[in-house]
């Protein structure tokens, strides 16, 4: 009877030790954005792959170019085998998760990602095996087979990955036919909201000096306006429930007057605390953004549970500070026409980013690495959208990321001075240094 009893604690024991369904699924979430964020920067160096190509073959260097370790092209290589790498243990770790404690979707995503890694691991030797075949003058038979091998993987990665991160271009992105169900919201007793101070007088109008341009991610300057410019956002707002990291990101910059844009997901606005967060970003005079309710990929959703995401953080945002945001950031950088026509309809200007560092595993415990390499990134230029997230370490390296910005001669775009009125659509990010 003892062995029984001692049996059943072990038992009891053993379960209430083994992580909740609740826990896995936020691991699940983290890792996946951790998975998606170096794949999108794997898709962003095959995307300049053709660049490389041209930077290289120059008449007076020849072929053997090609294959010199400082050519553009074995650069780009050992850029994504690193990223491979990298994005393998993350893999490791997401498969290492209880997938009996994950939904259906979530476990098709995760093969998904993992099946992605693999082909993308393949197709690298592939192309370097064209690239060798090329140097080494080959017959034409030959390098036609092992181009065709390259186009073929690259193929099977866009049917595997379709609608779950972008894939680079010359091969199309097209979202899943099967539309994905968003996470439900878990349901909680709301607070009432409160209620934001009515500024005395509007503040008057300021002449569009930026425009942002689709295909690049990058903000052109409009008439007299300095082409020194990059836009500071912070997305996933606001996310620390109690430790309000976005307040103290917002505090070092109005102290010097630094504008940015803090993009709101809506499912932190249930709280008291994230309510509490948006007023005092607001009337700190910041502009708000919609990041989506769920923060699930709205490019496989319908079109009605699109304008429900968008629509519900609009509503929100407007009820406690009184206006609607004009900025749209969708979640992961996916989207689609019908994504960016809605976020249009609903008042909003659709962006991505440039780059962005602050989720990855080298510098999301280390503010001093991060202020570094947000400055000295090879991805910062004149107009760069920078990306970075409600995060302690973010707080604690914006500081210094300005002052290195203003050293290198840069000042910050005013949200206010952004033209709204372009009716360019933008494209899946395609993978900058970014995001979850």
């Amino acid at each position: 009877m003892r062995k029984l009893v001692a049996l059943v604690l072990m038992i009891l024991f053993l379960v209430s030790c083994s992580p909740s369904a609740e826990k896995v699924s936020a691991d699940w979430t983290e890792r996946q954005n951790e998975l998606r964020e170096s794949i999108n920067r794997i898709e962003l160096l095959k995307g300049e792959l053709p660049g490389a190509w041209s930077g290289d073959l120059l008449p007076e260097d020849g072929l053997e170019k090609l294959m010199a370790k400082d050519s553009r092209i074995q650069q780009n290589h050992q850029q994504r085998a690193d990223l491979i790498k990298e994005a393998s243990k993350i893999a490791d770790k997401l498969t290492a998760l209880d997938r009996e404690k994950l939904s259906e979707d979530q476990n098709r995503l995760t093969d998904q990602l993992v099946e992605y890694l693999r082909l993308e691991s393949l197709g690298l030797d592939q192309e370097r095996a064209f690239f060798n075949g090329l140097v080494s003058d080959e017959p034409d038979e030959v390098l036609g087979d092992l181009f065709q091998a390259v186009i073929a993987n690259r193929q099977l990665q866009r049917d595997v990955i379709a609608g779950v991160v972008a894939v680079s271009t010359p091969l199309p992105n097209e979202p899943t036919e099967e539309e994905a169900e968003p996470t439900e919201t878990p349901e909680v007793e709301l607070t009432p909201p409160p209620v934001a101070e009515t500024p005395t007088e509007p503040a008057p109008p300021v002449a569009a000096g930026y425009r942002l341009n689709q295909a690049t991610q990058l903000f052109e300057p409009l008439s007299e306006s300095d082409p020194m410019a990059v836009l500071l956002t912070f997305d996933d707002v606001p996310m620390t429930e109690g430790a309000k990291e976005s307040i103290a990101i917002a505090k070092t910059l109005k102290e010097q007057n630094i504008p940015a844009i803090f993009f709101v997901f809506g499912n932190y606005l249930h709280e008291a605390i994230g309510q509490e967060t948006i007023i005092e970003l607001h009337e700190m005079g910041f502009a708000l953004g919609n990041h989506a309710q769920t923060h699930q990929d709205l490019s496989a959703m319908s079109e009605e549970m699109v304008r429900q995401e968008l629509q519900f953080v609009n509503d929100e945002i407007e009820a406690l500070v009184g206006e609607r945001p004009k900025f749209f950031r969708p979640p992961f950088g996916m989207t689609n026409d019908t994504v960016n026509r809605i976020a249009r309809e609903e008042g909003m200007l659709p962006m991505n980013w440039t780059y962005g560092y602050d989720w990855e595993e080298e510098y999301k415990d280390d503010s001093a690495a991060l202020a570094q390499i947000m400055v000295e990134t090879p991805y910062l230029t004149p107009g760069a959208n920078l990306l970075m997230h409600d995060r302690a370490v973010t707080a604690g390296a914006i500081g210094q990321i300005v002052e290195g910005l203003q050293a290198k001669g840069y000042h910050f775009i005013d949200p206010a001075e952004i033209d709204l009125t372009g009716q360019d659509i933008i494209q899946s990010q395609s993978g900058a240094a970014d995001h979850e």
